[in-house]
């Protein structure tokens, strides 16, 4: 059965065919439709009163604000805000699909009802199987949070809603989990990674080599070979790398000529620390190629700073950059991974190298807590413990054996 993206394609290679080989039947295919993304209602056909709860809500973490426990936090990224909107809106039509009419949700209020929120809860957990997902265990935390901050919803109403909360808690689990391990044994038992680091390298020189031939097709291989490098040297969040402005993230302090760093300030990151990373000689060549032989090629006639143009737009969307450098991957080295696991992997490697420092993968991967880096990661250096043991009980086996046997004990009957 053809996949739909191959449909399409092969729809465009047909049409393409028809203008340029003569004779070619002159019938213009129709490119099949993506399906929707979602099920439900529209954003637009949500109650305006809803609508306007949502806007105002994004507006208030848009700025400097107070949590719902009285601490004051900075605004949030605009790619934080973006999501949680569609986590409301996802919620909604969650709630819709579960059969509540979406007539009564006329405002967040309604929403946050704390029977509707148990329905919505209930809703993902039955799509998740007999134990829900860790974005539906957030999820009760976030209507929770919410909750609080609702003038008008009073303290039974709260507490309901944090029983629902602590339900779900129960079944959240620290460490990573099995797709991270795998990922992290199939590291750790062959020489996977060793190929990763080489991989930009030789995409470039393909990039080069299909330059002209082949100039957009060449730019997107160049294009994404810089965004592994990054990945590897710099594991920062899908978000921060596809948004990755030169001279304002990817910049020169020493001037020209000399090596790039890659800095995001606070605000710009998740967790409100600040990252820079520098890159070294070879990197630095690397990125410099597809700037000024590559990126024309993907502008498009647009002018702006983005390291990752789109089609069409300046940035190109996380979504689209991830999908497209796990399929590379994959074609390329038949590695399962997102681009969200390169951190993962790092931190292998910096606790493989250096057992017990987690400071280290705190501040390389961003985190404010070391109880959070402790907390997720302390299964690698379990994962490596028992890999150094088997190797000693290895090496036990092939000390040579004594000229003459021990001497059993003898014992009566």
């Amino acid at each position: 059965m053809v996949s739909l993206s191959h449909h399409r394609a092969l729809v465009r290679k047909w049409n393409a065919c028809a203008v340029l080989i003569p004779g070619w039947p002159k019938a213009k295919l129709t490119e099949p439709d993506y399906p929707k993304r979602f099920t439900g209602p529209a954003l637009q056909d949500f109650p305006e009163g809803l609508q306007q709860d949502f806007d105002a809500r994004c507006a208030l973490i848009a700025k400097r604000h107070r949590t719902s426990t009285g601490r004051v936090t900075p605004p949030c990224a605009p790619s934080t805000i973006a999501m949680r909107r569609r986590e409301l809106v996802a919620a909604v039509r969650a709630a819709v699909e579960a059969g509540i009419p979406l007539e009564d949700l006329s405002s967040l209020r309604e929403l946050l009802r704390p029977g509707r929120v148990e329905i919505i809860i209930e809703y993902y957990w039955r799509k998740n199987g007999d134990r829900p997902t860790l974005y539906t265990i957030d999820l009760a935390s976030k209507l929770l949070a919410l909750a609080r901050s609702e003038s008008d919803i009073n303290a039974d109403e709260i507490a309901r809603i944090d029983e629902i909360r602590i339900c779900l808690e129960e079944h959240r689990s620290s460490g990573l989990t099995e797709k991270n391990r795998r990922l992290i044994r199939e590291i750790a038992h062959t020489d996977v990674w060793r190929e990763v680091v080489q991989l930009p390298p030789r995409l470039m020189a393909e990039a080069q080599a299909n330059g002209n031939a082949m100039p957009v097709k060449a730019a997107v291989t160049a294009q994404l070979a810089v965004a592994i490098t990054i990945l590897i040297r710099a594991p920062v969040r899908m978000q921060n790398l596809a948004a990755i402005q030169i001279g304002v993230n990817l910049i020169r302090p020493g001037g020209a000529g000399t090596p790039y760093m890659l800095v995001f300030p606070d605000y710009d990151v998740k967790n409100r620390v600040p990252l820079e990373f520098e890159f070294d000689a070879g990197t630095t060549e690397i990125i410099d190629e597809y700037i000024h032989k590559h990126r024309p090629q993907l502008m498009r006639g647009l002018n702006h700073d983005y390291l990752f143009p789109g089609a069409g737009k300046d940035q190109k969307s996380t979504k689209t950059l991830s999908e497209q450098i796990s399929k590379l991957l994959w074609k390329e080295l038949g590695l399962t991974i997102t681009p969200h696991q390169f951190r993962h992997a790092a931190a292998y490697i910096m606790l493989k190298a250096d057992p017990g420092n987690y400071e280290l993968v705190r501040r390389v991967l961003g985190h404010r807590s070391s109880a959070t880096t402790r907390n997720f990661y302390i299964g690698l250096e379990s994962l490596e413990a028992n890999r150094l043991f088997g190797e000693m009980v290895t090496r036990l086996e092939r000390v040579e054996s004594p000229s003459k046997p021990y001497p059993r004990k003898k014992t009566d009957g």
